[in-house]
């Protein structure tokens, strides 16, 4: 027995300095993690040697090559557009990579797109030990200080999804076939939605430390570098068919509907004065998403291929 226990005990500490050897090369960049992610979404812009005209960093609405990105290459296809954009990521997850990919491209302007829907808690997860599973509820508190498991578990769900998932997208809207990550996080906080908007309740811890890491992520920036910031809008801000689709899933959707709400005012306010440009495009994707034209999937919610299109008619205003 006390052989058993040595062994075991031996196999946990050889897995916590593997850990600790992974987090350490993962916080400060030592290897390059998202170096396959980006050669993928830059086959043909990585031959190029001039100065990039611009730079996305985006989570997974941009992070594939059918995002609103390529919408943006095709309508400006003589200007180097890369796209340093991740499945899953947050302001944790730039802060480490950003440094890099600006020094190998060194734009004339980069593009960072937050998305209201998770980006705040990105920051910090959500965590409810009696309306989800304890090791789920563990994981998530474990990954807001060791962010490699984040990494390495966003890898794993990209290996684990199935073309029937992309099915379920196309499909009418049904409590069934909708993404069960957000319903999950309906029945651990039917509010965080209306929080993350509004920036009420204990979103307001989150979004100070939002802003703490957005600065460091602006220092990263060399001054002639022009800054644009798109804040996507969750799919329930647009119009009442989303709205009551969450409802349905379980969410408590108040005062979400203002063009002008305190997540994007309270950033633009923030940061007023530095080189960085807010761009807010609600009203715009509300003018244009109806019955015949859905911007989002009616069982995900992300944008479907309108979504991306109408959000590079927006940006192509205002960016070059």
């Amino acid at each position: 027995m006390r052989k058993l226990f040595k062994y075991i005990w031996d196999a946990v500490k050889i897995v916590l300095v593997i850990l600790v050897l992974l987090e350490v090369s993962y916080r400060s960049d030592i290897i390059d993690f998202f170096s396959a992610s980006w050669k993928h979404l830059n086959k043909e812009e990585l031959i190029k040697e001039q100065r990039a005209d611009l730079l996305v960093i985006g989570d997974s609405f941009s992070a594939n090559n059918e995002s609103y990105v390529s919408f943006l290459r095709n309508y400006f296809p003589e200007k180097s557009i890369y796209n340093a954009s991740q499945s899953g990521i947050g302001l944790n997850e730039v802060n480490v990579f950003a440094e890099r990919r600006i020094d190998e491209v060194n734009p004339k302007a980069i593009l960072y797109q937050v998305y209201v829907g998770n980006d705040l808690i990105d920051i910090k997860a959500l965590r409810n030990f009696k309306k989800a599973s304890i090791a789920r509820s563990a994981y998530w508190e474990v990954s807001n200080y060791i962010t490699f498991l984040k990494y390495a578990n966003q890898h794993l769900n990209n290996f684990r999804n199935s073309p029937i998932t992309h099915l379920k997208k196309e499909s009418d809207f049904s409590f069934k076939n909708y993404n069960e990550r957000t319903k999950l996080y309906a029945t651990i906080d039917s509010g965080y939605l209306q929080k993350s908007i509004i920036i009420s309740g204990d979103f307001e811890a989150k979004y100070r430390t939002w802003k703490k890491k957005f600065n460091s992520f602006l220092n990263k920036i060399p001054e002639d570098i022009s800054v644009y910031v798109v804040f996507i809008p969750h799919c329930a801000q647009l119009n009442g068919y989303y709205c009551q689709n969450f409802e349905t899933l379980g969410f408590s959707v108040d005062n979400v509907f203002s063009d002008s709400y305190p997540f994007f005012d309270q950033a633009k306010n923030d940061f007023k004065g530095r080189h960085i440009k807010f761009l807010n495009p609600l009203s715009f994707l509300r003018s244009r998403d109806n019955e015949i034209n859905r911007l989002y999937y009616s069982n995900d919610p992300h944008f479907n291929s309108n979504g991306h299109r109408e959000l590079a008619t927006y940006l192509k205003n205002y960016i070059f």
